[in-house]
C-alpha cells in the first residue's frame, strides 16, 4: 500500500492505494500467476519472487503448478510469521495488564484496613459496598467489597426454650 499522491494519509484507508505489479522475464504467465496466488493468500506490502532455471526437461504447463506451489507456499509463511508477530504483541499487551491488575489486587486488603481504620464504629455496622478501584491514571476495574459488621450495642440474650423449662 502507497500513499495517493496529494494526500497525507490522515484522512484514513481512502489516502492510500494497493500498487501490484509483476515481471515474468521471460517465462510468460508466469509473474501473472504468483500475483494471482499473493491476491488469493492475502498477502500485501511484500514481494515474491519465484525463480527457475532450466535442468533439460522440458516441462510444459506443469511449471506454472510449481511455480503457483512455491509462491503459495511462501504466502503462507509470510502470513504466519506476521500472525505470529501480531499474536505475541497483543499476549505482551495482556501480561503487562494482567500484572497491574494482580498488583492492584494485592494492594486491596492494605486500602480496606486503612479505609476501615478512617471509619466510625456506626459506619462499619453492617456495611456492604461496592468500592471502585484504581486512580486518576486508569480506569477503575469494579470489585464488590464487604466490611466486617461491627456490633456497636451488646446482643440481648433471650432464654432458649431448654432454660425456660428448667426454671419452673
Amino acid at each position: 500500500m502507497v500513499l495517493k499522491p496529494g494526500k497525507t494519509g490522515l484522512g484514513g484507508p481512502d489516502d492510500f492505494e494497493v500498487v501490484s505489479g509483476y515481471d515474468d522475464d521471460g517465462e510468460k504467465y508466469a509473474g501473472g500467476r504468483v500475483l494471482k496466488v499473493m491476491q488469493a493468500e492475502g498477502v500485501i506490502d511484500a514481494v515474491v519472487i519465484v525463480s527457475r532455471w532450466y535442468g533439460g526437461e522440458m516441462l510444459g504447463p506443469a511449471r506454472f503448478d510449481h511455480i503457483e506451489l512455491c509462491a503459495r507456499e511462501v504466502c503462507r509463511t509470510f502470513r504466519l510469521k506476521d500472525d505470529m508477530a501480531t499474536s505475541i504483541a497483543t499476549l505482551s499487551s495482556l501480561d503487562d495488564i494482567l500484572a497491574s491488575l494482580r498488583a492492584e489486587l494485592a494492594s486491596a486488603p492494605r486500602r480496606m484496613r486503612e479505609r476501615r481504620r478512617r471509619m466510625t464504629p456506626t459506619e462499619t455496622a453492617g456495611t456492604v459496598s461496592a468500592v471502585p478501584t484504581g486512580d486518576a491514571s486508569g480506569p477503575a476495574s469494579p470489585m464488590v467489597k464487604s466490611a466486617r459488621s461491627v456490633r456497636t450495642t451488646p446482643r440481648s440474650r433471650s432464654p432458649s426454650t431448654s432454660q425456660r423449662r428448667n426454671v419452673s
